[in-house]
């Protein structure tokens, strides 16, 4: 697991990308007053900060983040991987955008025989289609080259992970009504039943919904 800070500020935003996405994918989104550090490339999982690949400031990665005021934003298999992570403090906004801590889930997440049937069957520029539909003509940044191997080593976390274990408090979960990767109705059902007080927004846009917003405020706002 790859982390990279883009910008460094007091209030910090964690995103946890999805799978195959790099740090680009976000670049025209308005951080403002925020600060941006990004999880990306899940070919070797590690669910313990302290063994990220980060220093900066003379500090390990995790005593960085725990200086900030942080605000968490999960998309897609992201989310699988941001609900293992214990941080040391809290978290003032965790959003979630087209997945849930499940993964892989016959009510809650990507059913095993169709996440398997991707590994099998790998057609990457299919998939691309699938998570930007219209916005295709948009994408102006690469993806992991190996994106094969990502996938896979997710796989393998998530069935080897408990189900239950989610260490973050979600307060907003993004939920796009064209989303051909991530069922939109096993998120739903995920974050009715098992996430409290968290705020359902639905919205008209593909897997890939952070082109329906301009800024991180706008993301993080309830």
């Amino acid at each position: 697991m790859k982390f990279e800070l883009i910008k460094d500020a007091k209030k910090l935003i964690l995103c946890f990308l999805g799978y195959s996405f790099l740090p680009s994918s976000l670049a025209h989104l308005e951080l403002g007053e925020y600060g941006l550090g990004v999880f990306y490339d899940y070919s070797d999982v590690s669910f313990d900060l302290e063994k990220i690949n980060f220093f900066a400031y003379g500090d390990s990665l995790a005593n960085f983040i725990f200086k900030k005021e942080l605000f968490l934003v999960g998309f897609s298999l992201g989310v699988f991987i941001a609900s293992k992570i214990k941080f040391q403090n809290p978290l003032k906004r965790a959003v979630a955008i087209n997945g849930t801590p499940f993964g892989i889930d016959e009510n809650f997440g990507i059913k095993q025989s169709d996440f398997k049937q991707s590994l099998e069957n790998f057609n990457f520029a299919e998939f691309k289609k699938g998570c930007f539909l219209k916005d295709l003509g948009r994408v102006n940044f690469e993806f992991n080259k190996q994106a094969k191997a990502e996938l896979s080593a997710l796989y393998q976390s998530i069935i080897n992970s408990k189900k239950d274990e989610n260490f973050i408090t979600w307060h907003k979960a993004i939920i796009s009504k064209k989303d051909f990767i991530f069922p939109p109705t096993a998120t739903k059902n995920y974050f009715s039943k098992f996430a409290i007080n968290c705020d359902i927004q639905t919205i008209n846009a593909p897997h890939f919904a952070f082109y329906n917003f301009k800024t991180w405020e706008q993301i993080l706002a309830l």
